[in-house]
């Protein structure tokens, strides 16, 4: 699968102080959540269901620490 193909899924901070799961392109965020740990876990999940959905993972400093692609096998 081609990135440019690919649906990306964000997981950022907010200036709230929130983690966010943000789909790339739009402002509004799915959800958001207390814990990192809980924002990637939803991330993740959504990945699972639909191949070549690509996760991003940021840090508080607002810098991109790892990707995950999703095979989008519900295997998760």
């Amino acid at each position: 699968m081609d990135q440019r193909s690919a649906s990306v899924l964000r997981v950022i901070c907010s200036t709230q102080g929130l983690w966010e799961v943000k789909k790339a392109g739009f402002a509004t965020p799915l959800s958001s959540f207390e814990s990192r740990e809980d924002a990637r876990d939803y991330a993740e999940d959504l990945a699972d269901s639909k191949p070549g959905v690509v996760v991003e993972l940021y840090g508080e400093d607002g810098r991109l620490q790892s990707t995950v692609w999703s095979l989008g096998d519900g295997a998760g």
